[in-house]
């Protein structure tokens, strides 16, 4: 579970900036294990991006990323001597903020793997975690970077074609909620499935919108600040992609047509049932021949096993007489709970027990 937030403004003030450190404080209780900020600057078609491990603090103080906060919550660049010639923070405000908490499933923790990821044409973030079976296939696979880094290269690879790109989002399998701002078109991209949350605000009298991945987070800037902000979820499968146009608007494109070609199990619930519920539709309602080739689901629960994890669980057979479990058959077992299959037999066996205990 990682966190996301950032501000896209044309108007981009000292007000945006204490909103997105407010953003940036409350994003660390999704993840802490590195913090990233990415800004960036379209009149110098420049990015700054800060990463380091560790929370918020760790990021102002980490001699490669060096920057500290005065009282007005604004940037300013360090007085104390840097590690590197890296320029401040802020050479004036920029026009788009980008900040990520990442709490680590798949990679090791260090800077190289802390979001977001900044490629030639492209500048992204994720929220989740992909399939290995599908991420280990790209082209753009780095086995000492996690999954997220995969996907972002991909779509920078793809950045002069945005056919391509949609087409591209419709292979995607895994839980995911991606960010990302394309520098060629200048524009900032959204895409999330049903197992991942964001939500969107327009702010400025639609010269700027700001986004976090709960709900709360973007209400605690709309009572923080008084601005009674009107806050929506990204809808599933909804591709938008935001613009700021000659007059300092932000314009808004989506598209409905970018859907999986098949949705893929969850890897694990964590604590989303609610956006499910209320955003996500039935989140396990899958119906797809692959999926059911690749993932088990066990009766009774949130838990779907791979076949490699089913044949840890079932190496030894039934718990309780050793016979031999397949995968093939999967519908003929039975679960006291997902780590103890039990053969037909030996479950009607403990059912006739219990009834005759009663």
């Amino acid at each position: 579970m990682c966190g996301l937030c950032g501000i896209y403004a044309s108007d981009m003030g000292s007000n945006h900036l204490s909103a997105f450190r407010l953003l940036q404080l409350v994003t660390q209780t999704r993840g802490m294990h590195s913090t990233g900020l990415a800004a960036y600057y379209p009149e110098k078609d420049k990015v700054e991006l800060y990463r380091a491990v560790g929370g918020l603090e760790a990021l102002a103080t980490s001699p490669d990323t060096s920057f500290s906060f005065d009282g007005g919550w604004k940037f300013i660049p360090d007085s104390k001597p840097r590690a590197s010639e890296k320029a401040p923070l802020f050479y004036d405000y920029p026009e788009l903020l980008l900040g990520h908490g990442r709490h680590a499933t798949i990679g090791v923790i260090d800077v190289d793997s802390a979001h977001p990821f900044e490629f030639e044409d492209v500048v992204g973030m994720h929220n989740g975690t992909m399939h290995e079976y599908w991420y280990t296939k790209l082209d753009t696979y780095d086995k000492d970077m996690p999954d997220s880094y995969a996907v972002i290269k991909k779509l920078d690879q793809l950045a002069d074609d945005e056919e391509a790109t949609k087409e591209f989002l419709t292979t995607l399998r895994g839980e995911y909620c991606f960010v990302w701002f394309n520098r060629i078109t200048q524009t900032l991209h959204f895409y999330r499935n049903s197992a991942r949350s964001l939500f969107m605000t327009a702010l400025s009298d639609n010269k700027g919108m700001a986004f976090a991945s709960e709900e709360w987070m973007l209400n605690a800037v709309s009572n923080k600040f008084n601005l009674n902000l009107k806050v929506v979820p990204l809808g599933v499968h909804q591709y938008v992609v935001l613009a700021i146009d000659e007059i300092g608007k932000i314009t808004v494109e989506v598209d409905e047509e970018v859907t999986p070609n098949f949705t893929t199990p969850p890897m694990n619930v964590g604590g989303y049932g609610n956006y499910y519920e209320r955003y996500g539709g039935n989140y396990y309602d899958y119906r797809s021949e692959e999926v059911e080739s690749l993932y088990k689901r066990v009766p009774d629960t949130n838990i779907w096993l791979s076949r490699a994890k089913f044949e840890g669980v079932a190496s030894d057979g039934c718990c309780i007489c050793a016979k031999d479990l397949a995968w093939d058959k999967f519908d003929d077992i039975r679960w006291h709970d997902a780590d103890t299959p039990l053969c037909i037999e030996c479950h009607e066996a403990l059912e006739d027990d219990s009834k005759g205990a009663a």
